[in-house]
């Protein structure tokens, strides 16, 4: 080949490279579409967005992430790594930055592979100085606790200390009184005391902890001792708990809820454990106002079944315990209460190395609310007095005068001005109806006395009659002028007044006793035992009940009649069915020689808390059957009525 056909080639070889150049020549870009934040603080991230464009001729172009300069932190790049001709995406890029770090963050993201395809910027981190503690290990009676301080800023830190506030009980100790702390650093500090072994149960317990450096503090920790009410040794093994309480009479409701005047029954069992027998067991109680840390009622203030008694090994002891909740106690708004037990005696058994040491155990009931935060009036002491002076037991004659009387206590946490409360005093058969002003109001968690006069019929029906009180907010006695607490039950009350001596009576009239033998909640049955002794010779008696039909069924009373002997008694059982909540009453009636003799009694009946609906239990399916199966049933019994229809009118012949 000649020189020039050689030249030739090589010339046509090299168009046909740039010709390929030019093929595959392309632009990738990369541009920035967010606000890069001029600060920022240690522990954040920085998103970029990113608008990745490729524009060429080839079919492809692939690339990398990176970040050659970047001094702080790191990055979570960008997942895409390669773009078709002529596309473009939205991505974005995360750059972390470091907890405790400082200083300023330069940065530069690349996608290698192309030109114009660098973002720069630059952020400041934010100095930042902050102390943190929190506790390790508590603080005991007999161990040390621990607390950690923690410098959990980007700043460092010199001249830390700690200090303990808010206790007047008992003091602590740290074993470090002045330390640095790098940005991140912790340290662990020692806590001690020399008189936390000398805290009682009503000793403030808790303190208040902080860091501080003088010019920056930390949180405050709560630091608290575990305090119980029994705090000795139990070698006995016995072991003390609250089986159930009980509100026996009063508005509230066992031990979710009490009011002030509630009667509240406890039973407490005790239970040795041990192989040891223990003597000498007593009960320690304590009703606990927690915000003023102040027993309100103790043992002394409440009747113990049984006390100072013994209890063999792997054997039981149960014990009742009743009080009032006296309204005296208590202060107005605060509904925050605990109520502790415990049990305490001596290890009685020779063979033991603890023979003579005390033992015992506490439990507590946590959670007690008393309600003193409504607008709500109870009635206490009600009395009835004829003009002779005495009560009598609420007993006058015909035609006489009486007082009656009450403190009306206002048991919520507003003061009542004399223009908010009025009770009515009530008895429809006596004529009695008479609203009593209170000219000075009633003050919060504070009573008055009210005294009214009323005169008993001259031809009243010798009888026991219920006088009622209701409390309203307003002088026109409106039904929604009544006081109710948040269980819609109302503030009344009844007292019971027995009217004798109106004509003379053929015979000395019998002795009625009843007694309550079963709870006092809607729908379930109210039994009552009744005593009926006969004081005369004529001994036909007939039973029957009355004023009970607004709020009970009567379900049966057994017997109806009886012969009853001059000095004997008959037992009479009583079975109602409430319907209604609230305070009732209803008379027990003994009729013999045409005279009838009655014997008031008064109930408050619970709300029935029911566990779950029946229909919900037996589920939709069997709903539907047992629907269906009524419908059934009603539509055979039509068809015998319409039968039986015809039958009956068809012509006889």
């Amino acid at each position: 080949m000649t020189n020039k056909s050689t030249f030739a080639v090589l010339g046509i070889f090299a168009v046909l490279l740039m010709s390929l150049g030019m093929v595959n020549a392309g632009v990738l870009t990369v541009e920035n579409t967010t606000i890069i934040p001029s600060t920022i603080n240690h522990g954040n991230d920085i998103t970029v967005t990113l608008n990745v464009t490729y524009t060429g001729d080839s079919d492809d172009i692939s690339f990398t992430w990176s970040d050659a300069t970047l001094n702080i932190g790191s990055w979570t790049f960008p997942s895409l790594s390669s773009l078709n001709q002529n596309e473009s995406q939205i991505v974005t890029a995360i750059l972390s930055v470091p907890l405790y770090a400082s200083g300023t963050i330069n940065a530069n993201i690349k996608a290698d592979g192309a030109a114009n395809d660098n973002i720069t910027f630059s952020t400041t981190i934010t100095p930042v100085s902050k102390l943190t503690i929190t506790s390790v290990e508590s603080l005991t009676k007999t161990t040390n606790g621990t607390i950690k301080v923690q410098n959990t800023g980007n700043v460092d830190l010199t001249g830390i200390s700690l200090e303990a506030t808010g206790s007047d009980d008992f003091d602590v100790q740290f074993n470090e009184s002045s330390f640095a702390l790098t940005a991140g650093q912790s340290k662990l500090v020692k806590v001690s005391s020399t008189d936390v072994d000398d805290l009682s149960f009503k000793d403030d317990n808790s303190l208040n902890v902080k860091a501080t450096n003088g010019s920056l503090d930390s949180n405050t920790l709560a630091l608290t001792v575990d305090n119980y009410f029994y705090d000795g040794d139990n070698d006995g093994e016995l072991e003390v708990s609250i089986d159930r309480i009980n509100v026996e009479k009063g508005y509230g409701e066992d031990e979710e809820y009490w009011y002030p005047f509630d009667d509240i029954e406890l039973k407490i069992t005790i239970d040795n454990n041990g192989e040891w027998d223990v003597e000498n067991i007593e009960l320690q109680l304590c009703l606990l106002d927690v915000s003023e840390n102040k027993c309100i009622l103790d043992e002394d203030d409440m009747e113990i079944s049984e006390d100072d008694f013994d209890i063999d090994s792997e054997d039981d002891n149960s014990v009742l315990v009743n009080f009032n909740v006296d309204p005296s106690d208590l202060r107005e708004g605060n509904t925050d209460y605990t109520l502790y037990v415990s049990a305490v005696g001596e290890v009685d058994d020779s063979d033991s190395d603890y023979d003579g040491d005390d033992t015992g155990d506490s439990d507590l009931q946590e959670d007690i609310e008393i309600r003193t935060n409504e607008d709500f009036i109870i009635f206490d002491q009600v009395i009835i007095t004829d003009s002779s002076g005495y009560d009598n037991d609420g007993e006058t004659s015909c035609g006489n005068e009486i007082t009656l009387s009450a403190n009306v206590w206002n048991v919520g946490d507003r003061d009542m001005d004399d223009d908010e409360i009025f009770v009515l005093v009530y008895n429809k058969e006596l004529g009695i109806s008479k609203v009593v002003p209170f000219n000075d109001g009633i003050n919060s968690m504070d009573w008055e006395l009210m005294e009214t006069t009323l005169t008993i019929p001259s031809d009243a029906e010798e009888k026991s009659y219920f006088i009622k009180l209701t409390a309203y907010d307003d002088e026109d006695i409106g039904d929604n002028d009544v006081y109710e607490n948040k269980e819609d039950e109302q503030s009344e009350t009844y007292q019971a007044i027995k009217i004798t001596n109106c004509g003379a009576s053929s015979i000395t009239q019998p002795t009625i006793r009843a007694t309550l033998e079963s709870e006092a909640k809607v729908g379930e049955e109210l039994i009552v035992s009744t005593i009926v002794t006969n004081n005369d010779d004529t001994n036909d008696f007939i039973f029957s009940l009355s004023e009970f039909e607004d709020w009970a069924t009567l379900m049966s009373i057994t017997p109806q009649t009886a012969s009853i002997d001059k000095g004997e008694f008959a037992e009479v059982a009583i079975v109602l069915k409430p319907t209604t909540v609230g305070s009732h009453s209803f008379n027990i009636n003994a009729i013999v020689n045409g005279n009838s003799y009655d014997q008031p009694v008064s109930v408050n009946i619970a709300e029935k808390k029911l566990s779950a609906n029946i229909f919900g239990e037996i589920g939709n399916t069997a709903l539907y059957i047992i629907t269906g199966v009524v419908t059934l049933l009603i539509v055979i019994v039509l068809v015998l009525i319409v039968k039986t229809s015809k039958r009956q009118t068809r012509p006889e012949f």
